[in-house]
């Protein structure tokens, strides 16, 4: 979605961008614990394109200049392939709507140019904790 503060003129959507993602998600995974519990291994395939409203050069852009300078990559339509390693632990007591529980997940994703994608990179622990709790009545 455009990213724009408050600027006007050829400024208007310095920040602004927009993106577009087609991602393709594959995993395999084995419930321990009753179902608390779940290690996961999986690949994922995405397609992106960054854009943004420049209208070739002819205004500033925020993400084009960070590009010329070496700061980030990505501009344009790339792709990413990537394969992940994975832990779960849910005690939730519903998935889509939780008023109790507990949700941690721990994943290492690993993607490199050897198996076809754009980029390479390592998540190595990627975390992700959730205490949900409801009180009725409390005061």
């Amino acid at each position: 979605f455009p990213v724009t503060i408050n600027l006007v003129g050829k400024m208007s959507n310095y920040n602004g961008f927009t993106k577009k993602e087609g991602v393709l998600n594959v995993s395999l995974e084995r419930s321990i614990w009753d179902g608390e519990g779940r290690w996961l291994v999986g690949y994922e395939f995405a397609k992106f394109t960054n854009t943004t409203y420049s209208n070739n050069g002819a205004y500033n852009s925020l993400l084009e200049n960070d590009v010329k300078l070496g700061k980030i990559v990505g501009l344009g339509t790339a792709h990413i392939s990537m394969f992940q390693v994975g832990f779960v632990y849910d005690t939730r007591n519903l998935e889509t709507d939780p008023s109790n529980g507990y949700f941690m997940e721990i994943t290492h994703e690993n993607s490199n140019k050897l198996w076809g994608s754009g980029y390479t990179f390592n998540f190595y622990i990627k975390a992700f904790i959730s205490i949900i709790f409801q009180c009725r009545n409390c005061h």
